[in-house]
């Protein structure tokens, strides 16, 4: 119901694999101006959190169980892997 050229999608994995290359991959879908004058500022910006690394997450295997019972039709769905610890 959403009109051609108004919606993007957007994978996770995609962003933090080439989040540049998605942004502009954006801009492009949604025939979006100024990605030319964004895209130093977007890059700039990259450079500025170079090295950073996320959190790293534990859970108990009560929690890890839980979670899997109750999203893991989500996780199948999408095909992403069942939580663990």
């Amino acid at each position: 119901m959403i009109p051609s050229g108004n919606l993007a999608e957007v994978r996770f994995e995609d962003l933090e694999a080439d989040p540049a290359g998605e942004l502009e991959r954006i801009y492009r879908d949604l025939s979006l101006p100024g990605w030319t004058e964004a895209r130093p500022k977007v890059e700039s910006y990259l450079h500025s959190i170079n090295g950073y690394k996320k959190n790293r997450l534990s859970a108990s295997p009560e929690v890890v169980e839980m979670v899997n019972g109750q999203l893991g039709f989500i996780q199948n769905e999408w095909g992403y892997p069942e939580a663990d610890i």
